[in-house]
């Protein structure tokens, strides 16, 4: 009796941990950032600034671990005042993951911290933060095995 209340604590003790193994994501969607666009003025001397929406088709990779977890942005979406970040990869923190959603923050500079929310049923990743959004459908990616 006492083996077999070990076998199923043993067990678990097992399955939790690979409850808590690394997940990765390819986010395909529409990005989009705040741009502006000057115009002079050569009659009078001005320039006249607009502000416009850029949106473009986008990648955006997370990684959520048990020590990190980690947003890669592609540069297009990056606004101009930035953290240089290698590979564009920002930190996730306030992370938290629940049975329906994982969401959180990442810093791209003192002022722009955009909230993170992946819907684990849609597979749906969106983000918001100032100037700067995305939107896009995720799927599962193995990083341990190469594709060729």
């Amino acid at each position: 009796m006492q083996k077999a209340i070990l076998i199923i604590i043993f067990g678990f003790l097992l399955s939790g941990s690979a409850y808590s193994a690394n997940l990765n994501l390819e986010c395909y969607g529409v990005g989009s950032i705040v741009s502006t666009m000057s115009k002079y003025d050569p009659n009078t001397g001005t320039t006249s600034g607009t502000n416009y929406i850029d949106k473009t088709n986008s990648r955006v990779n997370v990684s959520i671990g048990e020590k990190d977890s980690w947003i890669q942005m592609p540069t297009h979406l990056l606004p101009p005042i930035k953290k240089k970040k290698a590979n564009n990869k920002y930190d996730i923190y306030n992370l938290k993951i629940s049975e329906d959603s994982i969401t959180g923050k990442f810093k791209l500079n003192f002022v722009n911290k955009p909230s993170i929310t992946i819907d684990r049923y849609s597979g749906v990743l969106s983000f918001k933060g100032f100037g700067v959004s995305f939107t896009g459908e995720c799927k599962k990616v193995d990083r341990t095995e190469k594709k060729f």
